[in-house]
C-alpha cells in the first residue's frame, strides 16, 4: 500500500462511492485498497477513535 493508494482510499470515502451498486472489477479493487488503508491507520494510529471498515 502506498501513499497514493491511502490518498486514493480517502477520496473514494469522500465522494460516497461506497454505495451500494453494479460495480466493475476496477471499484472491487479500490474499495478493497479502501478497506486495506483504514486497517493500516488503525493498527497504526490505535489512538484514532471511530473508523468504520
Amino acid at each position: 500500500i502506498t501513499t497514493d493508494d491511502l490518498l486514493q482510499a480517502a477520496q473514494i470515502e469522500e465522494r460516497g462511492l461506497l454505495d451500494k451498486k453494479e460495480r466493475t472489477p476496477e471499484m472491487w479493487r479500490l474499495l478493497a485498497l479502501n478497506e486495506a488503508a483504514m486497517a493500516v491507520v488503525a493498527a497504526n494510529f490505535p489512538d484514532m477513535k471511530n473508523i468504520e471498515f
